[in-house]
């Protein structure tokens, strides 16, 4: 496309994730991550369709939030 070439080595590979059900509410997404061990923007990255930084699911509804793999991210400070 476009001239380019790309072939299936040189593409991003997809990072490894796993999920979690979630089926309550969570009154602060900060605390929640670092709880799962991760920050909030990685927690966010991962799931952007947390659009609040809290969730009320008063119906328990269940959600499923995505979490990197361990290893399968490097964070820079």
């Amino acid at each position: 496309a476009y001239g380019f070439d790309i072939k299936d080595n040189e593409l991003y590979q997809p990072l490894k994730t796993f999920e979690i059900k979630l089926d309550s509410s969570v009154n602060d997404f900060a605390d929640y991550s670092i709880a799962l061990g991760l920050n909030y923007k990685i927690l966010k990255l991962y799931n952007p369709w947390l659009r609040d930084n809290s969730l009320s699911n008063r119906y328990r509804k269940v959600y499923t939030i995505k979490i990197p793999e361990e290893g399968s991210i490097e964070i820079i400070n």
